[in-house]
């Protein structure tokens, strides 16, 4: 495995510098969006209804100022090194334990440059873990290209996505 440049590990620290000693809230998790969780303000963003559909309800939805969007890779939640949870969980199991990170602050992110992974560090111990699919997960669940283990969201509604080897992209926020 090619080690990640120092370059890469402090463009991620720079991005995540603004959230790390803030609280997170709203971790949520779902099979096909994966695991989100907000940090600073929260605002609204509302879908007003559409005049040609009946019974149709405005879409309301809390996000924060800033909000890591997991997704497309493995990932696990551990607690002083012991797995509580991992994106192959029972999903009861997943919204059971991904909750305990709600209102901690999140206190470091680190690149592990020997196994091309993140670890998000939270103030009581517990490390959400995120590392990229290897060619056989990618040819089981039918992606031909590489995609980003994850996305934060900012303010200014950027978004920062990152790969675990080291490839990284600024674009437009899709909140």
């Amino acid at each position: 495995m090619k080690a990640l440049s120092k370059d890469v590990i402090e463009v991620v620290k720079r991005e995540f510098e603004p959230i790390c000693g803030k609280p997170c809230w709203l971790v949520t998790y779902d099979r096909s969006s994966g695991v989100r969780i907000n940090f600073g303000e929260p605002y609204l963003i509302i879908k007003e209804l559409k005049e040609t559909i009946k019974n149709s309800k405005r879409k309301i939805t809390v996000f924060g100022q800033w909000s890591l969007m997991v997704r497309h890779c493995h990932w696990g939640f551990y607690l002083n090194d012991r797995g509580l949870a991992h994106d192959n969980s029972p999903i009861d199991v997943v919204n059971t334990i991904l909750p305990m990170l709600d209102g901690q602050i999140l206190v470091s992110v680190v690149v592990d440059t020997e196994r091309e992974c993140t670890e998000f560090c939270f103030e009581l111990g517990d490390v959400l873990q995120t590392r990229s699919y290897d060619q056989y997960d990618k040819k089981y669940m039918d992606i031909d290209k590489p995609a980003y283990d994850w996305i934060l969201y900012k303010p200014d509604q950027a978004a920062f996505s990152y790969r675990g080897d080291g490839i990284y992209k600024y674009g437009k926020g899709l909140k």
